[in-house]
């Protein structure tokens, strides 16, 4: 999330949306009175003080922005936000999670060849880290090994309880109680290095070049083809976040059933 009173803009940072990219592009031209979250010292520290007293995150909705900083202030800046087919984003956090964990088990003490139950048992009390304990990982290292692990892990109650699974991108960036798109300028991330030069010509950048940032290591860069393997699981994500499909022009796959616009914002 940044919030640059300099430059009058405010950017909301969904996962694995190439948000870190667009932070670490515009982090070195931030001035004292501009607030980012980032992945940094800096946006770290900054992140917990603005999480205790106001209850903003890196990845806060376009709603909770707007309820922190006000209707008139949120209206008079130029809001933008990126989104992800839903099948790559799903992919790029599955990519993430795995290319984060996988060189750290060979000497966490982490029992990689015990059942399931002791590996839950062990991650119930683990080592410092937030890789340790956040949901999503824990459902991967619970998982791990399985024939079936990417399928079970669409579906886990570790996974499904954040917001890459739970929430809609548009659920995000809208206003809760009508579905109202909260967001100026809304950028498929297909399209962020053709349309980046108009976003940072808007915000008084001119030539800006993006960074690539935050990349999931070669090794662990699963295409979403290759995870999406069986037809369910397609059609589960598509269901799952419909909304998306239909709010920002994303086709589904042969075979997937996209309901209605209607039957998704009600949730499907």
């Amino acid at each position: 999330m940044i919030i640059c009173n300099s430059r009058r803009f405010i950017f909301v940072h969904l996962m694995k949306c190439a948000g870190t990219a667009i932070d670490a592009t515009l982090a070195p031209h931030m001035r004292w009175n501009d607030i980012r979250f980032g992945t940094d010292v800096d946006g770290g520290h900054l992140s917990r003080i603005y999480w205790a007293r106001h209850r903003l995150h890196k990845h806060a909705s376009a709603a909770m922005i707007r309820d922190v900083v006000g209707q008139e202030l949120w209206d008079s800046y130029l809001t933008m936000a990126t989104v992800r087919c839903p099948y790559e984003r799903v992919a790029s956090a599955w990519g993430f999670i795995a290319g984060t964990l996988e060189p750290l088990l060979a000497g966490s003490g982490f029992p990689v060849a015990a059942p399931p139950e002791e590996r839950m048992a062990w991650l119930a009390d683990p080592p410092p880290g937030w890789h340790w304990r956040w949901p999503p990982c824990k459902a991967y290292l619970r998982l791990r090994g399985q024939a079936d692990a990417f399928s079970a892990f669409l579906r886990s109650p570790e996974a499904s309880r954040q917001d890459i699974l739970l929430h809609t991108q548009y659920s995000q960036l809208s206003e809760p109680a009508d579905g109202r798109l909260l967001v100026r300028e809304v950028i498929r991330v297909e399209e962020l290095r053709d349309r980046w030069p108009g976003f940072a010509a808007a915000i008084g950048l001119p030539g800006l070049e993006l960074v690539r940032a935050n990349e999931t290591p070669a090794a662990w860069r699963i295409p979403a083809r290759e995870l999406f393997t069986r037809p369910e699981d397609v059609d589960y994500v598509t269901r799952l976040h419909a909304e998306d499909f239909h709010r920002f022009g994303y086709q589904p796959w042969p075979g997937a059933t996209l309901p209605e616009p209607a039957a998704a914002r009600a949730g499907g």
